[in-house]
């Protein structure tokens, strides 16, 4: 089954998600509960609109979080804000009826626990605080219950991408995740901030690119066959350096792409273990750091240590050993 967004109406509630599934539209509950909203987008307009009339009452954690989705995360990327409406999801289902006063460390520690999914919680919960420390702001409450509360430990990844894995990779991908890949290695940005590389971002010696994350502006000098390949797709697209029908390919519908040919791959035992889109920038940045290229910069980061937390784990100490006795 595939869910695609359907993006009918604006969520009134900061919560309301609906998919296109087995010929209908759905809407994911704050209690992750599927309701079929209509086979044509009419209906499901309709059939919206009357769930979008539920409200929490004023003060309640619902109530904060439907305006802290409406007033704040709009300003954030589009990753982001899918990212931030996925948490407020669950977080409603779990404290939404509940006073904002009366939410507390207790509450939100034993969501911590029994949440399911510790790495997910962990993101929710940071999502959380962020609409807290709004809530002071707003003079809804005092102090922020998630400050220094302890998290859910959590095991970075270590993945290294070896240069035999990604090209064999790259043989069995379609021609656009092939570029991206590229683009993505030789630049060590974000797969989202190569996707959204317009024409008018090219430059006679390279790249501009601002990141999303970040807001980090750079000007990525490149040349061989990346730049000749860049090049190419210039010449024949309209907007966007990697584009279908004159849009600009979606993250979620790049990162489908990639999984599948790293699928195949597998399959077909050209690699022996399957890596994500993640871990492209962090070889990619590790490699730029092992040849004495500036990674920090690269990455868009403003302390060597976000960079170092990023591609130390990777990274493979090479020492001489001792002679025999």
């Amino acid at each position: 089954m595939t869910n695609q967004t359907s993006g009918l109406s604006k969520p009134s509630l900061g919560i309301i998600r609906t998919y296109w599934k087995n010929g209908a539209f759905y809407w994911v509950s704050p209690a992750n509960k599927w309701v079929r909203l209509g086979a044509t987008e009419a209906e499901a307009r309709d059939a919206h609109a009357k769930l979008a009339q539920v409200k929490f009452q004023p003060g309640t954690v619902g109530s904060l979080l439907e305006r802290f989705v409406r007033e704040v995360v709009p300003s954030k990327s589009a990753r982001t804000q899918a990212d931030y409406q996925d948490a407020v999801r669950y977080l409603t289902a779990a404290f939404g009826t509940m006073a904002v006063k009366s939410l507390d460390r207790r509450c939100i520690s034993d969501y911590l626990t029994k949440r399911g999914a510790p790495v997910r919680a962990n993101r929710e919960v940071a999502v959380l605080s962020a609409a807290l420390t709004y809530a002071m702001n707003w003079g809804m409450i005092q102090a922020n219950p998630c400050y220094r509360l302890k998290r859910n430990p959590e095991t970075g990844r270590s993945r290294y991408v070896e240069n035999s894995e990604f090209t064999a990779v790259k043989s069995v991908a379609p021609t656009v995740v092939q570029d991206v890949m590229e683009v993505g290695y030789v630049t060590s940005q974000r797969i989202s901030d190569v996707l959204k590389i317009k024409l008018s971002d090219l430059r006679d010696n390279g790249i501009y690119v601002c990141q999303n994350k970040t807001g980090a502006r750079l000007l990525l000098r490149m040349s061989g066959d990346v730049a000749d390949m860049v090049k190419r797709r210039a010449a024949t697209a309209k907007t966007y350096l990697f584009e279908h029908d004159g849009k600009p390919y979606t993250y979620d519908g790049y990162a489908s792409m990639f999984k599948r040919a790293t699928q195949r791959a597998l399959d077909q035992g050209l690699i022996e273990e399957r890596f994500t889109i993640h871990d492209l920038r962090a070889k990619s940045l590790t490699d730029a750091d092992l040849r004495g290229l500036d990674a920090q910069k690269l990455a868009g980061h403003t302390t060597r240590k976000q960079t170092e937390e990023y591609i130390k784990r990777r990274r493979t100490v090479e020492v001489d050993s001792l002679e025999s006795i």
